[in-house]
């Protein structure tokens, strides 16, 4: 349950009431975090906007590499909504349950060598970024990733940092329920 106001799905208007119809064409019904931005219909459509985007990178990761790499960077957040959507994601491309709790625990062997390297890069950056080295970016590459594929990871871990921070400081602590 959030800990500000946020507009219910039947008072949406203008920009806002467009984004929730979209949003539940696709889940049938508007996220708890997508929700958490109503009161800043622009900050929602922007957030929206930037999820698309970072989905969207054209990086050699696979779509079940590229969940495993999110949800190895979500599971060290302590976000429970955004570990339990990415888990969902994660599922839906072809993973299983006992990886994925690997994954959100850091346990990234179950991946090929290039998404480990991505996985273990991708959680030090979403958890603590002043500590990344250019080393780990050449271990990334020395695993095979391209820079692309860094860009990728770096990108995921970025945003879900921004996500997760947004979903606990306002409140949003439940697991992601998908409709």
């Amino acid at each position: 349950m959030a800990w500000i106001d946020t507009v219910p799905f039947e008072e949406a208007d203008g920009v806002l009431a467009m984004l929730y119809e979209q949003q539940a064409a696709v889940l049938g019904r508007p996220t708890e975090l997508t929700m958490l931005g109503s009161l800043y219909p622009d900050l929602t459509k922007i957030r929206s906007e930037l999820y698309r985007v970072v989905e969207a990178c054209p990086s050699s990761l696979s779509p079940l590499e590229r969940q495993g790499v999110a949800l190895a960077a979500t599971g060290a957040l302590g976000s429970e909504f955004l570990t339990s959507g990415v888990k969902a994601k994660f599922i839906a491309e072809g993973g299983d349950n006992s990886t994925a709790a690997d994954l959100i625990a850091g346990r990234v062997s179950a991946l090929s060598p290039g998404a480990a390297a991505l996985a273990r890069y991708a959680r030090l950056v979403a958890t603590h970024p002043a500590d990344a080295e250019e080393t780990d970016v050449a271990a990334c590459r020395d695993a095979g990733a391209s820079d692309l594929d860094i860009l990728d990871a770096n990108s995921l871990a970025a945003y879900y940092a921004y996500l997760a921070r947004v979903c606990l400081g306002l409140g949003l602590r439940e697991p992601y329920e998908p409709t």
